[in-house]
C-alpha cells in the first residue's frame, strides 16, 4: 500500500517514441516508486498520434499494468496535451523559433498550473521529446517544483533504446524483428531498464508569490526568465517612470531592452506615494520618513507634512489644466487640498475609480498622512509588487527605510526612526519619460 497520501502525477514531453512512458512505468515499478494515479504528456500534434496509437490503440499500457499486477492508468485525449501555437492551431512537428517559444511558454504554464495543487505529487520525467523540449520540462520544474515533486530520466540498454517494437522488459520471451545489422534477434524481456533520478534546484521561493497571482498566467518563459535574471543583476535594472500611462516599465540595461511594464492607474493616490519615493531616491534625499513623532504636536506636525507633499505631488501627476497653478496650492494645507480633491467637479469623474474617496477623506479627517496610512500604502504596494515580480527584483523596487545617506546602510527593521524611505536603486537608474507641464 502506498504511504504517501497526495494523488500522483506522471508528467511527461513525448515526441515520436511513447515508449518512454511506458519504460519509465516499469523503471518505476521495479524500482519501488510512486505508482501514478494519472498521466499527463505534453506532445506535438505528430506526437499525439504516435502516443494514441501506441500507448492506447496497440494496448501497450494497459498490458505492462496487467504484467506488472499494478491498477491500470486511465489516458484520455485530454490527458495528451498538445502544444498550441500563437494563433492557438495545435503545434505540429515544433522546427520554427516560433514553435519553440510556445513549446517553452506551454510547458510552464502546464508546471505553474499543476504545482498549484498542495495535494498533487509530480514525478516529471525529460526522457522524450526533443532536447529544448526536455530543457523546458527541466527548467519549469526548478522554478515551480516543490519538496515533493521529482525529476527523472529513463536509461534503457543501448540495443533496446528507441525501436519502435520496444516499449517495456516482458515477462516472457518475446523476439523483436531484426534490423539490419543485427546478428541475431533481440529479446525483449532481457532488456535493462533502470530509472535515473536527477536532482534539481527548486527555486519556487523566488517566486512563490508570483505563483499566487492570476495575472502572472499571461507572463511568458521569456519574460519570467528575464525578470529573474534581472533581479540576479540589479545594477543592469532601469525603472522609466510613465507618469502619463501611471505605469513603471522595467528595462535591462544590458539588453536595452523593456522587460515588463506595471500600471498603477487603478489607485492614483497610491501611485503618488510611491512616486514620492521615487522622486526621494533620484534626488539622493534621505527625509521621507514614516510620522513618528515623540509628542502628539510632533506627530501631527509631521503627519500634516507628509500629507501636504503627498497630495502636491498627485496634483502635479494629475495636472488640472484650468485655473489651478501649483504654485498656488503649495500654499494651502493638507485638509484644503484632499476638500479640493473631493469637490472640485474636475476630479469627480476619478473619484473611487482612481482616486478612493475613503482614503482621501482620512486624509481630510486627520489633516495629514498618519502612520497607519503610511504603513498601509506600503504593504498594498509590496502585495502589488510580489504577485507580479520575483523576490530578488522586488527587493530592488519596494520602498525601504534607508539609514544615513546613500545605498550603503540599508536597514532591516520594518520601521526606523530617522531612516529615510528610497528604492534600492541609484539616481541614474531611473528616468522620468513624462515631465509634468508647468502651469
Amino acid at each position: 500500500m502506498r504511504n504517501n497520501p497526495m494523488k500522483q502525477l506522471l508528467l511527461a514531453v513525448t515526441g515520436m517514441s511513447p515508449q518512454v512512458i511506458t519504460e519509465t512505468l516499469y523503471a518505476l515499478h521495479h524500482q519501488h516508486g510512486q505508482w501514478p494515479d494519472e498521466l499527463c504528456l505534453i506532445t506535438t500534434a505528430k506526437g499525439h498520434d504516435r502516443v494514441w496509437q501506441g500507448l492506447i490503440s496497440d494496448g501497450h499500457l494497459q498490458a505492462l499494468a496487467q504484467q506488472l499486477g499494478r491498477p491500470d492508468i486511465t489516458l484520455t485525449e485530454e490527458q495528451i496535451l498538445v502544444v498550441p501555437n500563437t494563433a492557438g492551431v495545435p503545434v505540429d512537428d515544433a522546427r520554427s523559433l516560433q514553435d519553440h517559444e510556445a513549446l517553452a511558454d506551454f510547458i510552464t504554464q502546464t508546471v505553474r498550473s499543476r504545482t498549484a495543487d498542495p495535494e498533487l505529487a509530480i514525478h516529471a520525467s525529460i526522457a522524450g521529446g526533443r532536447k529544448t523540449m526536455t530543457f523546458y520540462l527541466g527548467y519549469a520544474m526548478s522554478l515551480f517544483g516543490r519538496p515533493q515533486d521529482q525529476l527523472s530520466h529513463v536509461l534503457v540498454s543501448e540495443a533496446y533504446e528507441g525501436r519502435p517494437d520496444f516499449y517495456y522488459p516482458t515477462a516472457h520471451a518475446k523476439p523483436l524483428a531484426r534490423r539490419p545489422g543485427d546478428v541475431t534477434a533481440l529479446d525483449a524481456s532481457q532488456a535493462q531498464v533502470t530509472l535515473a533520478d536527477i536532482p534539481f534546484v527548486r527555486q519556487r521561493t523566488q517566486i512563490n508569490d508570483l505563483l499566487q497571482s492570476g495575472e502572472s498566467e499571461g507572463l511568458s518563459y521569456r519574460q519570467l526568465t528575464r525578470l529573474i535574471n534581472l533581479g540576479d543583476s540589479p545594477h543592469n535594472i532601469r525603472l522609466d517612470i510613465d507618469e502619463a500611462q501611471a505605469s513603471l516599465r522595467l528595462l535591462d540595461a544590458s539588453r536595452n531592452e523593456q522587460v515588463l511594464q506595471l500600471s498603477l492607474s487603478h489607485n492614483l493616490l497610491r501611485y503618488a506615494f510611491y512616486l514620492m519615493i521615487v522622486d526621494a531616491t533620484h534626488e539622493q534625499e534621505n527625509d521621507l520618513t514614516r510620522p513618528n513623532g515623540q509628542t502628539k504636536e510632533e506627530q501631527q506636525k509631521e503627519q500634516a507634512l507628509l500629507g501636504k507633499q503627498l497630495l502636491l505631488r498627485l496634483y502635479r501627476l494629475l495636472q488640472h489644466p484650468h485655473s489651478l497653478r501649483l504654485d498656488t496650492i503649495h500654499r494651502e494645507s493638507c485638509e484644503a487640498l484632499a476638500t479640493r480633491l473631493l469637490e472640485d467637479d474636475y476630479y469627480l469623474p476619478l473619484l473611487n475609480k482612481q482616486l478612493p474617496v475613503k482614503t482621501l477623506e482620512s486624509l481630510q479627517k486627520h489633516q495629514g498622512l498618519t502612520s497607519g496610512q503610511f504603513d498601509n500604502h506600503l504593504d498594498r504596494l509590496k502585495r502589488q509588487f510580489t504577485t507580479r515580480l520575483p523576490a530578488n527584483l522586488c527587493h530592488a523596487l519596494i520602498p525601504a527605510p534607508i539609514a544615513g545617506n546613500g545605498h550603503d546602510h540599508i536597514t532591516e527593521g520594518k520601521h526606523q526612526k530617522k531612516a529615510g524611505y528610497q528604492l534600492r536603486l541609484t539616481p541614474d537608474q531611473i528616468r522620468y519619460t513624462h515631465q509634468e507641464n508647468s502651469q
